[in-house]
């Protein structure tokens, strides 16, 4: 037997021992070094940026169809044409992405890519497709909706089709479902045929859970409606173009820049209210985060889903009662409610003037009882001295957001519109 002379402590073996010891710690350094990148690259990077997850069918919702928006960008969303942009790439957003609105590019452009809902609005959404056609709650939605309410439809819209729906048919009239089914055949290239059966449960699907972009093509941008232009859709996705920064961005901005912006919003408010084509648009939902504007300046209505489209030609045809005398709208029903609006569908829907979207601008927007995100003051807040001295700016704010008199706010609007756009210095 050999017996080694050196002492456990002798420098030979501390050294043999030192050496082993770094190799070790070097080999799981390196073993660490290799998860970490495989974890990172997986399941980090590669899932969070790299993938393509508007590819994916369930993500975008196309497994769904035909209870979904359309197919008309699939095959882009598919080869990476449509592809997240910004924070929109990482997945763990998504959490607290509660609109479901993400920011994207195609084809050189900026866009938006909206669910238009939140994802328990579709869930129960599906649960509602699946008990109307009597099947679990838990059914393939894309082969039971045709047994549903929404693959009855033939071949016209009709008002019984659209009972009890969204705001864009709240007071439906035949002009205005043939004015939808006739752009919707168009959104889908079948401007000469019939629609298909999955078509009617497409356009079916908009109509009931959001109608942004009927709206937007019903009244389209290329006519003069300030709204953003629609794309097209694959599944549950819908892309727009991207307008710009909200009116939020701008509520300390210099006094020229937003009292041009709060004439901008006012004059929305009278093109939605007084147009060539007879038709109200009223807004029901107006805050600061719904309006956006362009590089050059623009503002526009991003958010359309609430929109009470009127059409005047069938008051004027039907005569309800009371039809022909203007419609005052009351703050009752909102008081101490900042960017509350009070306001009743039937009125809206039965009369053939009505101010109620000068009421929603002046008090959620522009007025000093608007609040700008959670800043107060609305967008004309702190008008500079020589303005209030010189100009009769806030008693025409103050009678548009309480008149005090009635129909004070009818008299008040061309004039608040004028002297916005003296002050925005365009006239």
């Amino acid at each position: 037997m050999i017996r080694s002379n050196a002492s456990p402590c002798s420098p030979q073996l501390v050294f043999r021992f030192a050496k082993k010891q770094k190799l070790v710690v070097f080999a799981i350094f390196c073993i660490g070094i290799l998860w970490y990148y495989h974890f990172f690259y997986k399941f980090l990077l590669r899932r969070q940026v790299l993938d393509n997850v508007l590819s994916d069918q369930v993500f975008v919702g196309s497994d769904k169809c035909p209870a979904c928006f359309g197919t008309s960008l699939c095959d882009e969303f598919s080869n990476g044409k449509v592809k997240f942009a910004s924070f929109s790439r990482f997945r763990f957003f998504d959490f607290v992405n509660i609109k479901n609105v993400f920011f994207g590019e195609y084809k050189g452009k900026d866009v938006v890519l909206k669910r238009l809902g939140h994802n328990a609005e579709w869930l129960s959404y599906d649960e509602r497709v699946c008990e109307y056609a009597d099947l679990p709650k838990n059914c393939d939605v894309s082969k039971s909706v045709s047994k549903s309410h929404l693959g009855k439809l033939k071949d016209k819209l009709s008002e019984q089709d659209v009972m009890g729906m969204s705001d864009i048919v709240r007071c439906p009239s035949p002009r205005l479902l043939d004015r939808i089914w006739s752009t919707f055949k168009k959104m889908q290239g079948q401007e000469k045929g019939e629609l298909t059966a999955a078509s009617k449960i497409m356009l079916m699907t908009m109509i009931n859970f959001n109608p942004e972009p009927l709206m937007v093509e019903v009244f389209p941008p290329s006519q003069g409606w300030p709204f953003p232009s629609y794309i097209g859709s694959c599944g549950r996705f819908v892309v727009m173009d991207y307008v710009g920064r909200t009116l939020t961005d701008f509520y300390d901005a210099g006094w020229s820049k937003r009292v041009d912006l709060a004439y901008q919003a006012f004059q929305i408010a009278e093109h939605f209210t007084n147009n060539g084509e007879d038709y109200a648009l009223y807004m029901t939902d107006v805050v600061a985060e719904n309006f956006a504007v362009s590089k050059d300046g623009d503002v526009k209505l991003i958010d359309i889903e609430n929109v009470i489209v009127v059409d005047k030609k069938k008051i004027k045809e039907d005569k309800p009662e009371n039809w022909d005398q203007k419609h005052a709208s009351t703050h009752d029903d909102c008081v101490n409610s900042p960017n509350c609006l009070s306001f009743s569908i039937d009125y809206l829907c039965t009369h053939l003037e009505a101010d109620h979207n000068y009421y929603a601008v002046c008090h959620s927007l522009i007025g000093s009882e608007a609040s700008i995100g959670s800043k107060p003051g609305g967008l004309l807040h702190d008008i500079p001295e020589e303005i209030k001295t010189s100009t009769n700016l806030e008693e025409l704010l103050n009678e548009c957001q309480n008149p005090s008199e009635p129909n004070g706010r009818f008299a008040v609007a061309p004039r608040l519109l004028v002297l916005l756009e003296k002050l925005s210095n365009r006239i």
